[in-house]
């Protein structure tokens, strides 16, 4: 069960704590594609078919990261401001 989040330093805690998941979440695609391109990983076939699919998840989980920075900083200053937002 979640705790309900009250207020924007509780909501700008959350979004930043999100973000943390999804950028490790990106480094860890990051090394999975690495290790598909590097010559100990997979044979040739595999290996453009794991490595794409390791890179756009990559790819999208680093996006995930920043829009949710960027959700922090924006709770974050909405809170300097007094807003309730």
């Amino acid at each position: 069960m979640r705790l309900p989040i009250r207020t924007a330093e509780e909501r700008r805690a959350w979004a930043e704590q999100v973000a943390l998941l999804f950028a490790r979440e990106a480094g860890w695609w990051g090394v999975l594609r690495r290790w598909t391109y590097s010559p100990a990983g997979l044979p040739y076939e595999q290996m453009v078919v794991y490595g794409r699919a390791a890179l756009m998840a990559q790819l999208s989980a680093r996006d995930s990261a920043r829009e949710w920075r960027d959700r922090a900083e924006r709770v974050g200053a909405a809170a300097g401001r007094g807003d309730r937002s």
